[in-house]
């Protein structure tokens, strides 16, 4: 999301070659309970509707796909109120990205209380 926001602010640059490299195994942070929980989940979908808010809703598309990739493992780890919390919390915090949205909210709000 830092480089999204960085990038909005002007013209980047590409460098063709290796700067850094990112591994991702077993025993790396990003593979403990604290990012594959509800709540990163969670936290991962505020990111990107605030990402999209600043920029004016260009990238409400991607970030419908991205809302969903995040909202499954909240469905399938949680509790129907806990899902309703955290959609809520959704919608206190970007309610203008579901005011565009109602069918898409309408869609959340059966999965949280269907499954």
């Amino acid at each position: 999301a830092m480089f999204s926001l960085v990038a909005g602010a002007g013209d980047l640059l590409c460098i063709p070659e290796v700067m850094s490299i990112y591994r991702k195994h077993e025993g790396g942070i990003t593979m403990t309970a604290n990012y594959n929980g509800a709540r990163f989940h969670q936290q991962r979908i505020l990111l990107w509707l605030h990402v999209d808010l600043h920029f004016g809703y260009r990238f409400t598309k991607r970030c419908e796909e991205l809302f969903k990739e995040h909202w499954r493992p909240i469905v399938q780890q949680s509790t129907p109120r806990v899902r309703m919390s955290y959609l809520g919390r959704s919608v206190y915090e970007v309610p203008s990205w579901f005011l565009r949205k109602p069918g898409f909210f309408a869609q959340r709000v059966l999965e949280c209380l269907t499954r």
